[in-house]
């Protein structure tokens, strides 16, 4: 298990007014959400949480609780600090707001996790989803370990965009109420970093305010988005993956990536369309099916097919909905969990469409 002092990036926060108890509750059921690894040592008590992006760490004290962040970039340290922050919200606001951070974050600039684009092209890509091309300034903070990320688009088409701060506390300021942007998750499908050029591709459905935004952007368009973040190609050679429409260019770019001895199967979920013209790469080592559309399929595929190959890396992505249903059927079959075991996420939710 990776140390923290033997990341690059690291943060320490002041002792907090939390109970050290109610800290590590909260962290180890974040653990247990995403099959994480924890340590755990008795003198002094400390609490130590892996994550896709880097480390968190909690170390009691006679008043409170110190909070230890620590990451290979320094895009993931912004990451792990919004989760901490985020968790310590949910026992004291006060609190939450009182975080100050060693690395000291200038409150009032815009984070270094936001990123600024121009628009090179956006094309049909088969008949149900949109392939946008982006030119960014930079994008060396992007690798193989952390391939989503968030586009910031205005509320609405006539709205303006209000760019979000870095509070004292460390974490973004976001406008809030009808001034909220909308923040949909994107994989980064390609990258062509001589020519800074990042594509991904948009599944288009009803109501998708993305694709509203494709359908009117024009060659050269300003756009934003923040990143990296999330989870990576995985790092395994026996691995079953499972994805709606949503997770289709992750999955693509898996079979791209992974090398020829890796192996196991894919479950996918989209209609007849989609079967016909989404680009899925192929790979000797992996079969895909395809499953209905009925809510609640891709979820029992996955289930089933972890119950025949126990030992198999699991990989999930799909609505907030087939995830609960998947994750409450692992914690019943396997209570305990196995750490590294499995990557399940929400790539959507009704409300965030």
């Amino acid at each position: 298990m990776t140390a923290l002092h033997d990341l690059p990036f690291s943060a320490q926060s002041g002792v907090i007014d939390v109970p050290f108890d109610a800290v590590r509750l909260k962290l180890l059921e974040l653990a247990g959400s995403f099959d994480l690894a924890v340590k755990e040592q008795h003198q002094p008590r400390t609490t130590t949480v892996l994550t896709v992006s880097g480390g968190i760490g909690i170390t009691s004290s006679q008043t409170g609780v110190c909070l230890q962040i620590a990451s290979e970039t320094a895009q993931n340290l912004q990451e792990l600090r919004e989760s901490v922050v985020q968790l310590v919200a949910a026992m004291s606001a006060k609190a939450a707001e009182a975080l100050r951070w060693s690395d000291a974050p200038d409150a009032g600039r815009h984070p270094s996790t936001l990123h600024r684009a121009h628009v090179v092209s956006i094309a049909r890509l088969g008949s149900t989803f949109l392939r946008v091309v982006l030119r960014c300034e930079t994008l060396e903070a992007f690798s193989d370990t952390s391939i989503h990320f968030r586009l910031v688009l205005p509320p609405t088409a006539e709205a303006p965009l209000t760019l979000p701060t870095v509070a004292q506390n460390g974490v973004l300021t976001w406008p809030k109420g009808d001034q909220a942007p909308h923040r949909p998750v994107y994989t980064v499908r390609a990258l062509d970093r001589p020519q800074g050029l990042l594509t991904f591709d948009v599944f288009r459905h009803a109501a998708s305010r993305t694709e509203h935004w494709a359908d009117h952007a024009q060659r050269d368009d300003v756009v934003f988005f923040t990143g990296p973040s999330g989870g990576g190609i995985p790092d395994a050679l026996n691995l079953n993956l499972f994805a709606d429409e949503t997770g289709l260019p992750a999955v693509a770019r898996f079979l791209e990536s992974l090398p020829a001895e890796a192996k196991g199967r894919v479950f996918l979920k989209g209609d007849v369309q989609t079967q016909a013209t989404y680009p899925m790469p192929d790979h000797a080592g992996f079969v895909v099916e395809w499953v209905p559309l009925a809510e609640g399929a891709l979820s029992d595929a996955a289930r089933d097919c972890q119950a025949q190959n126990p030992g198999q890396f699991l990989w999930f992505a799909a609505g907030s909905s087939e995830v609960d249903l998947l994750r409450k059927s692992v914690k019943s079959r396997f209570p305990s969990g196995t750490p590294g075991a499995s990557y399940i996420v929400a790539f959507w939710s009704p409300k965030g469409r």
